[in-house]
């Protein structure tokens, strides 16, 4: 569990042996949720391979994805999610696992889903 602002999010950090540096992916798990988990695991092998450590994160809770299904309540306040990477990268900076390994980069996917 990731803690972000106020919420604590799912996550998974992977660190290869020797990494210089991390990548921090934000998504969420709206649409095709069996393919977007396929994808992260796609992404982080590669990123791993690099050297680089990778923290897969989901930015909604269950109890968010409801909300979102119900009204849209994120698609309409962007600025919550975007609270959730500042707070995400914060961890990692924080995170004694990754706080001196370097560079960090941080990537947002929108899994696509009908309205």
């Amino acid at each position: 569990m990731v803690a972000s602002s106020l919420v604590h999010l799912e996550g998974v950090l992977s660190i290869p042996d020797g990494a210089a540096g991390q990548v921090a992916v934000a998504y969420d798990r709206m649409g095709d949720a069996e393919s977007m988990l396929h994808n992260l695991n796609e992404l982080a092998d590669a990123f791993g391979k690099a050297g680089l450590a990778t923290l897969s994160v989901n930015l909604l809770s269950p109890e968010d994805e409801e909300l979102e299904k119900t009204t849209g309540f994120f698609r309409e306040n962007i600025e919550v999610l975007h609270q959730r990477v500042l707070g995400i990268t914060n961890w990692l900076i924080a995170n004694e696992e990754t706080r001196d390994m370097g560079k960090l980069t941080a990537l947002s996917l929108n899994n696509a889903h009908d309205d």
